[in-house]
């Protein structure tokens, strides 16, 4: 196992669960932090020890939130309830979501196209640096990886 990928990503952990709980891009940093785990050589039991601790945990959890927070995970899992106040949000990016659909927007998100557009008309984008960035990681660290596997096969 690489301990040094390992102890860069737990570091990156309480910054991730602070975005994670104030907007979307911590969700992705949670999972890429995951993945990264996972290619880094954790074993799938530790996943599932993980796994299995959170769901013991989470009686705990649900009994130490307060009403309106209780509240927001329900409207979350049932925006109909009330349609007009807190489940407005939630069925307007259901609405905004059927026009392409998850895998639609997921693919268009990923498109390297969509991501040159803005460099082609003169504007240079943070999401756009970040997104060319986390593309050349990826493909240094798989390139790394495959050397590193065909010079211990031999």
């Amino acid at each position: 196992m690489n301990f040094e990928l390992v102890t860069l990503n737990s570091s990156a952990y309480p910054p991730t669960g602070s975005l994670h709980a104030r907007a979307p891009e911590g969700h992705a940093l949670l999972a890429t932090g995951i993945v990264l785990l996972f290619l880094g050589g954790v074993r799938l039991w530790i996943f599932g020890a993980g796994a299995l601790a959170a769901a013991a945990a989470a009686p705990l959890a649900w009994s130490l939130l307060r009403d309106y927070q209780k509240t927001r995970f329900y409207t979350f899992l049932d925006p109909d309830r009330d349609p007009l106040g807190a489940g407005y949000h939630i069925l307007q990016s259901k609405i905004a979501l059927g026009s392409g659909g998850v895998l639609g927007k997921v693919l268009a998100h990923l498109s390297i196209i969509d991501h040159y557009d803005g460099f082609a008309k003169g504007v240079i984008d943070t999401r756009d640096v970040i997104y060319f960035v986390n593309v050349t990681a990826l493909a240094l660290f798989l390139t790394l990886r495959t050397l590193e596997a065909r010079r211990w096969k031999g």
